[in-house]
């Protein structure tokens, strides 16, 4: 079991991206809004919901609705669900310090190439081939069935450069590409993954039944849950019960095996947790993950 703890991408060390922002003007004080008018703010859409001026958008809910991070921020916006999309490829240049792991989750590419340059020479690169034919087991389904690419990848083994930038560029052939969440940090292992962890989901979609039975279902936003025992050396329980009491408000990247099931990567809180010392070498960690939407 893995646990990365995230740093932020900001306009400090996001040095470049050739994904575009919407054509919306930016939030200025000195104009009247109109309702119904779009506007960027704090790298985020904004829509004016009563006429007024002056009011900055994330201070006023009164006068402005959020519609979400701009198409260039969404793949940085905590938010697994938005996804920044353009042409293909997507290329981002950032430099973060020293991190160990790039999470890139709901992807839609067939492979995705991370670099790290120090000095403007590559140092170290890694690139994973997002195809999967994990569901192709006969001619019939090489012909006919839905060919499915790996939706989240972790890249790990960073080397530890404190100046390094680090690119990643996220294709396929043709068509456009789209990012979820990208997300980079220092990743810790403290224990080993027990045999028969849970997964499911939490829906936010809306489904109610009328007088006559009929359905009316708002399709919304779903996070992801898993449910994991973790094997922990008894030298590492102060640790872990110390990091997990530091971040109990903090999302983490989970991830239970990653190298084999991209459904064990999961990027949220744990909901609670219960360490048990049962032996004298090692001792057992649950834990209920709850994802980000």
């Amino acid at each position: 079991m893995k646990v990365t703890f995230p740093v932020a991408i900001t306009p400090a060390n996001l040095l470049a991206s050739n994904v575009s922002e919407e054509d919306l003007p930016a939030w200025q004080a000195g104009v009247t809004y109109a309702v119904a008018q779009r506007v960027i703010s704090e790298r985020r859409i904004w829509e004016a919901v009563k006429a007024g001026k002056g009011q900055p958008p994330s201070d006023n809910p009164e006068y402005w609705v959020d519609l979400g991070a701009t198409n260039r921020w969404a793949m940085f916006d905590q938010k697994v669900g938005s996804q920044s999309r353009r042409a293909t490829p997507i290329v981002v240049e950032f430099a973060p310090g020293i991190v160990s792991d790039v999470a890139v989750l709901n992807v839609d590419a067939e492979s995705a190439l991370l670099e790290l340059r120090d000095g403007g020479e590559v140092v170290w690169r890694s690139e994973r081939d997002l195809r999967t034919g994990e569901v192709i087991v006969n001619w019939f389904d090489y012909f006919f069935s839905e060919f499915r690419n790996r939706t989240d990848v972790i890249f790990t083994g960073v080397p530890p450069y404190a100046q390094g930038v680090l690119t990643l560029t996220v294709a396929k052939p043709v068509n456009d590409v789209a990012v979820g969440e990208v997300l980079v940090g220092r990743s810790m292992t403290f224990g080993q993954t027990q045999i028969s962890p849970r997964l499911g989901i939490t829906d936010y979609s809306r489904k109610e039944a009328d007088a006559w039975g009929d359905y009316f279902v708002v399709e919304r936003a779903f996070s992801r849950r898993m449910s994991v025992s973790v094997l922990v050396d008894n030298r590492l329980v102060d640790e872990v019960y110390r990091l997990l009491n530091k971040h109990r408000a903090t999302p983490l990247i989970w991830s239970a095996d990653d190298e084999r099931f991209s459904s064990l990567i999961v990027y949220g809180f744990y909901r609670s947790f219960d360490i048990v010392v049962a032996h004298h070498t090692h001792s057992f960690c649950s834990l209920d993950i709850e994802g980000l939407t």
